[in-house]
């Protein structure tokens, strides 16, 4: 046998040998609490594997910023200026005198109100935090990259530097924990960045803060003469990840825009509906039932009586206004 055909063998051998180890590494990286890592042997996808904007999947509804259909057609309150306006809606329906006290009240509390990013300044870290603790045994795991085609790509710098501004995010240096971004479409059109945390997910342990029942919340509702909805703007983006944690919320960008972290509690992180929730219990405690519904971001305040609603209005907004370090302190229920 001449040396050429025992080095070809002799690397054939090699290859089989990789291969099948690599095959081991795959199977024994999706077992529960594998401390297998396959990011420094994976590459790339395929050509045939680049994301488009026509693969993009449409984005969930808790983050849709427009405003949810209604049975009452609704009358488009301005509480901006026309330069820069500021709208807000109200039933078409309500008696002009009601429909006036409503309007004020909106313009008085108009900076209650969230039209954008940078209009979010957040809840205080005093008041809550979103902690991301690790179960015994998981190790920080890194995402290989994805391909994305340049039209997505220059939709995901636009919404990357849009989040910079706000400062939702930060960049990111050293990572340990490593996720790929998901870009989904709203139905306006505007693309959205989502992150895949399921490896992080995974070694999360479950809060098992309650959470409320629909119909319960539905039969809370009912008889009542008057509602008023509201929903949280980007509401998961008001609450700041715990300093020690921000790292874990890693992602990487396509192309040379980057690897970032979130500040902000991001969608799609396990229990961040039980955060956002035990917040919202915490600040409308004793309004709960009587006359305010809280299901995460979606606030109804309720009245029996539409001679009430404006009072009931108020007191939402006013609890919305009050200083983390009064919250928590009301009179007993009579």
């Amino acid at each position: 046998m001449t040396d050429k055909a025992t080095k070809e063998e002799g690397v054939a051998a090699v290859n089989d040998l990789v291969e099948r180890l690599l095959e081991h590494w795959a199977e024994e990286s999706l077992r529960p609490n594998s401390p297998i890592n396959l990011i420094e042997f994976l590459h790339e996808l395929d050509e045939a594997d680049v994301l488009t904007l026509d693969d993009l999947e449409t984005a969930p509804a808790e983050m849709e910023d427009d405003y949810p259909e209604v049975q009452d057609p609704l009358l488009e309150i301005n509480v901006g200026s026309e330069a820069e306006p500021r709208p807000l809606f109200v039933s078409h329906l309500l008696d002009l005198v009601l429909a006036a006290e409503i309007i004020c009240l909106l313009h008085e509390y108009k900076d209650r109100f969230a039209w954008d990013y940078h209009e979010m300044p957040g809840l205080p870290r005093s008041l809550v935090e979103h902690e991301l603790k690790i179960k015994e045994g998981f190790k920080p795991f890194q995402q290989p990259p994805r391909r994305f085609s340049t039209e997505v790509q220059l939709k995901v710098k636009e919404e990357i530097e849009r989040l910079l501004k706000a400062g939702f995010i930060r960049t990111a240096r050293y990572v340990e924990w490593l996720a790929n971004i998901v870009p989904v479409l709203k139905r306006t059109g505007a693309l959205r960045v989502c992150t895949d945390y399921r490896n992080l997910n995974l070694a999360t342990p479950k809060d098992e803060y309650p959470m409320p029942m629909s119909d319960l919340l539905v039969d809370g509702a009912a008889k009542h003469e008057l509602l008023s909805f509201m929903d949280g703007h980007a509401g998961y983006n008001q609450f700041f990840v715990a300093e020690e944690d921000v790292h874990k919320t890693a992602f990487r960008c396509p192309g040379a825009i980057g690897t970032y972290e979130w500040v902000v509690m991001p969608f799609g992180l396990k229990n961040a509906g039980a955060t956002y929730q035990r917040a919202m219990n915490l600040i409308f405690h004793d309004l709960i039932g009587r006359t305010v519904e809280v299901y995460i971001d979606d606030v109804v305040v309720k009245s029996p009586s539409k001679a009430d609603h404006v009072g009931h209005l108020r007191q939402a907004f006013g609890r919305m206004r009050m200083r983390p370090s009064l919250i928590g302190q009301y009179p007993a229920r009579k």
